[in-house]
């Protein structure tokens, strides 16, 4: 007999709940701390995932940005934004919430998606430079997505 277990099934005992705002959080500190530890390759995928994290947790939270909408019109199966859309969800975000953000700035999520990628998956090192920068653009996206956020639903 085969079982086939989601992840809703495992509950773990002492399980504390923990939200997209606390776990970009968490990201966020562990990018910081991989130059310390002169881990630049993990560094950049947790600045690219705090950065993630943090926009979904808002696009989700606002009165300003249809979350459900924004699923549907671009056929997103399932209760969450890929990576590839999160950008265009972004910049929709901001432009609907009419504060004079620099959309230029936007383009630093790609180049946060783009290192993570390669970070993560090809033969490749980056260096301390490549991940002070991965966190200069994940502070970049951090202040204009709340910046957008007039609603006050960031924490």
């Amino acid at each position: 007999m085969q079982f086939n277990f989601g992840m809703d099934f495992f509950v773990f005992v002492g399980y504390i709940p923990m939200g997209l705002f606390e776990k970009s959080e968490e990201n966020k500190r562990i990018a910081m701390k991989c130059l310390d530890m002169k881990a630049f390759n993990a560094g950049i995928s947790r600045a690219y995932y705090a950065t993630f994290q943090r926009v979904e947790y808002i696009l989700k939270n606002n009165s300003i940005f249809n979350y459900g909408a924004f699923l549907i019109e671009n056929q997103i199966n399932g209760d969450h934004i890929p990576h590839g859309k999160m950008q265009q969800a972004m910049v929709q975000f901001i432009l609907e919430s009419n504060e004079k953000v620099n959309l230029g700035d936007a383009n630093v999520y790609d180049n946060l998606y783009r290192k993570r990628r390669l970070a993560d998956y090809a033969d490749q090192m980056f260096n301390e430079q490549d991940l002070k920068q991965s966190i200069n653009d994940m502070e970049t996206i951090l202040r204009i997505i709340v910046q957008g956020d007039k609603h006050g639903f960031e924490q």
